[in-house]
């Protein structure tokens, strides 16, 4: 009975970590500057209306120039025991003060939320594109990762106002606050 018992747990051990803890951190891949086309989203289920594909790194840094038309962000990996198992990840984009105002809403947003269906293994992008002027806020940009929860992982990148013959002197070892004083 004792040995069925031990058995009985060594065979479900597997399972219950899969569905119990299926999601154990992100990995960050790469971030920096990126190329991207932008294309109509085709999931009716998602609340973007737009995706991108053909994602490619141009630079990387964590130091981003605030110009319009400026593409960042980061690849990244689910990381956990239940590989290929969709799950609902939180991610949150934390703005520098004093918020980001839109035309329609001058109330200021200090941050965005989303909820977005991915699979654990795979690798994805997550970032940002400045499309309009109002969009592009100098200061620390945060991107969160949450998972029922528990806080996974931030990537920070710092958002500054550079002359366009210094923007490829760039020292990401600098603190953001230095940066945006410099």
């Amino acid at each position: 009975m004792r040995i069925g018992m031990i058995l009985w747990l060594l065979i479900l051990s597997p399972c219950s970590d899969v569905y119990g803890s299926e999601v154990s951190g992100i990995r960050i891949v790469e971030a920096g500057i990126y190329t991207a086309r932008t294309v109509k989203n085709s999931d009716p289920d998602s609340s973007a209306p737009e995706t991108v594909d053909s994602v490619r790194l141009l630079e990387s840094t964590t130091v981003i120039p605030a110009s319009k038309g400026i593409r960042f962000g980061f690849r990244y990996q689910i990381v956990g025991a239940a590989r290929g198992q969709q799950i609902k990840l939180g991610m949150v984009t934390v703005f520098p003060l004093p918020g980001l105002r839109t035309p329609t809403n001058q109330t200021p947003s200090l941050r965005s939320a989303t909820i977005l269906q991915r699979t654990v293994g795979t690798i994805a992008f997550r970032g940002y594109h400045f499309d309009h002027d109002f969009e592009i806020l100098p200061g620390l940009w945060s991107f969160e990762f949450w998972y029922k929860g528990r806080k996974l992982a931030k990537q920070d990148f710092c958002v500054v106002r550079m002359k366009p013959d210094t923007q490829r002197d760039r020292d990401t070892s600098q603190s953001c606050a230095d940066l945006l004083t410099s």
